[in-house]
């Protein structure tokens, strides 16, 4: 059997020539356009965008290789999934690819065991907005990147005062944080599935309740007479429109939102802790960084109203959901309710966040045992 660092180099190599060949038509159609060329350049151009995919599709029978090298190495690697996305940074010298971010999912998907609800990863240049980097699909279990979102999230998130190395390494946490975010979505339709009696549990729930409302309508629609099938139709579109608003208006109120977040940014702290450890370097402006930017999500909804997750389930007036949430989170910890929007005093926020990185890290924690 090949072993994996040559397999690795074959593959990156070809990668490589597909993606300077792509280029290279494109930079051809763009700029040496001639009309009886361009038919020709178009059918070239397509079929490097197939190989390319091809090329990506591979990391399925790669990720064998990547995990007999972990396993086996003669490193004092362990064996989890912080130490093999090390090994991945190191890996990638400097390239963050569909490759890499391919790996880097299914490691993660791997170590927490959501091979089923994460079975496919797909790339685009453009969500439905350039804020939407990726995107979380539970009908089908998979994950779409917007690259080119990605790439302007990147280039604007860099700040003069960091140092080189966190330079670096910041691409790769903003990949990490997204990807995590977008797993942890997996993870929350896997929960729902267990159904256990829980906050977090009920929460799912009621934030699934507003999809659920409109697939059961439009069961009904489709079997209505023409005529009327076209005004109901009309009138859930209406509904639907206003209710999107509602969860962009409200996005950083949303419990399972907030969750997906602090998910993402505890692992990039993990990250970053180990990286300036195996590496002897300080780190400490990039962590701020994203210590900062957590605060900020924590702290969303709370300069207005004590419970932005309740607010946000009123506001879709689902109001039984609420009653049962309230009674619910009485046993909460102030943590656990921060994490999830629920009902805080100014003076429980106040004491929480006055203890800076020790709340960060409590409030990282409990989620990860939510």
């Amino acid at each position: 059997m090949m072993d994996y660092q040559k397999a690795l180099e074959l593959f990156q190599i070809k990668s490589g020539f597909v993606e300077e060949q792509i280029e290279s038509i494109y930079v051809r159609l763009k700029e040496e356009y001639v009309p009886e060329q361009y038919e020709f350049l178009s059918s070239q151009y397509m079929d490097a965008r197939n190989a390319q995919h091809e090329i990506l599709m591979a990391y399925y029978t790669l990720k064998s290789y990547y995990k007999t090298y972990i396993v086996n190495s003669n490193s004092t690697l362990e064996n989890n999934m912080d130490e093999e996305i090390i090994r991945l940074i190191s890996d990638s010298n400097g390239k963050i690819d569909e490759t890499f971010i391919a790996f880097l999912v299914e490691i993660i998907v791997g170590n927490m065991n959501l091979n089923d609800y994460v079975r496919k990863v797909e790339f685009k240049s453009y969500g439905n907005n350039l804020n939407t980097q990726a995107d979380y699909n539970e009908k089908n279990n998979s994950i779409t990147f917007y690259l080119s979102s990605i790439r302007h999230l990147i280039e604007n998130s860099c700040e003069c005062q960091f140092s080189p190395i966190e330079k670096e390494y910041n691409p790769y946490c903003q990949i990490i944080k997204i990807a995590r975010h977008e797993i942890e979505h997996a993870n929350h339709k896997a929960i729902l599935e267990m159904n256990q009696d829980n906050i977090i549990t009920r929460i799912l729930k009621a934030t699934e309740t507003r999809q659920k409302k409109y697939d059961q309508r439009i069961d009904n629609i489709i079997k209505q007479p023409f005529p009327i099938r076209c005004l109901m139709e009309w009138k859930m579109y209406l509904e639907i429109a206003n209710d999107n608003r509602k969860y962009s208006k409200y996005y950083g109120y949303i419990s399972d939102e907030r969750l997906a977040k602090i998910c993402g940014y505890n692992l990039v702290f993990h990250i970053l802790e180990k990286l300036g450890r195996k590496n002897d370097v300080s780190l400490d402006l990039l962590k701020r960084k994203y210590q900062e930017e957590l605060l900020q999500i924590i702290k969303c909804g709370y300069d207005k109203v004590s419970s932005p997750a309740l607010v946000y389930f009123g506001k879709l007036k689902q109001y039984k959901d609420c009653l049962d949430i309230i009674d619910m989170s009485k046993e909460l910890s102030t943590e656990e309710r921060v994490a999830l929007g629920l009902t805080i005093s100014p003076q429980e926020l106040n004491q929480l966040l006055s203890d800076g990185e020790n709340a960060i890290q409590k409030i990282c924690a409990m989620c990860s045992h939510l």
